[in-house]
């Protein structure tokens, strides 16, 4: 399964037909290799942790200071994920061209 969710091609065709939510929804219930259900409450309850660390901070801390905050933690990113994100940047590299002539490619 984490093979064909991380086929920048299958990813593409779905996309392509429309981003066939039945498909999206099976990307995001299963990891890519070595990514587990495990794994992800693990860093969900990393990241829930943090968070009780930074209001616990904010509560007790001189009013005017911020408390730190809580970033998510990186997690696994997808064929779908990488192919949707070429196809904003192309978009936006079409529509930058359309607005100033000179505009190059990155």
């Amino acid at each position: 399964m984490a093979a064909v969710h991380d086929d920048d091609d299958v990813a593409a065709e779905l996309i392509a037909r429309g981003g066939d939510e039945v498909a999206r929804k099976r990307s995001e219930r299963f990891g890519l290799e070595g990514w587990t259900y495990e794994r992800e409450l693990l860093v969900g309850i990393t990241e829930v942790l943090l968070s009780v660390r930074s209001t616990l901070i904010a509560v007790n801390t001189p009013k005017g200071k911020a408390p730190p905050k809580v970033k998510p933690l990186p997690r696994p990113r997808t064929a779908m994920d990488r192919v949707e994100a070429l196809q904003r940047q192309a978009a936006r590299h079409e529509l930058l061209a359309q607005l100033t002539p000179d505009h190059q490619l990155d």
